[in-house]
């Protein structure tokens, strides 16, 4: 940056995604960050709807149509890994997830008296708290398990589960 008074954003990537987050946003040690490897990786969760007769998640404007209704709200957890450089800007190289794609949850099942309050089976997360390297392997933590995978094609070396 030449002029922090003046910044100009060089190069940004969008995460399509409704309702898209990211724990990073509130906690600073979410999120790794390395100029000398060239890397930066969040954490990412989204919300998808699963539909009845249609088996998986509807995305990328996708239509269902009325005869199908949602049966299941699920929850994309995992961690997007950013390729950096100031020539090419900023490119996804990929993204890791612990466990299955999508976590299904059935509809909420409400208290009674309109309590408001929806009751959510027991679920061990597996949001990915932090990210971290040691030489070129990539470890990231969930509450459920560590993952090692190699930094430059993110293909998975060892989980270990807890």
């Amino acid at each position: 940056m030449t002029n922090p008074e003046q910044p100009k954003e060089k190069a940004k990537y969008i995460i399509e995604r409704d309702n898209a987050d990211s724990p990073a946003l509130n906690d600073h040690k979410a999120f790794l960050f390395s100029k000398s490897k060239s890397l930066l990786a969040l954490p990412v969760q989204y919300p998808v709807w699963f539909y009845e007769g249609v088996g998986e998640d509807v995305k990328n404007g996708a239509t269902v149509t009325p005869e199908y209704r949602h049966k299941y709200y699920g929850q994309w957890e995992g961690a997007y890994i950013f390729g950096l450089s100031l020539t090419k800007g900023i490119w996804l190289k990929g993204t890791l997830t612990h466990g299955e794609m999508y976590r299904k949850v059935p509809e909420p099942v409400y208290e009674p008296q309109g309590a408001g309050q929806a009751l959510s089976p027991p679920y061990q997360s597996a949001a990915i708290k932090r990210i971290l390297y040691i030489d070129n392997l990539l470890y990231t933590v969930s509450e459920k398990m560590i993952k090692i995978n190699r930094l430059d094609d993110l293909k998975e070396v060892k989980s270990l589960y807890y």
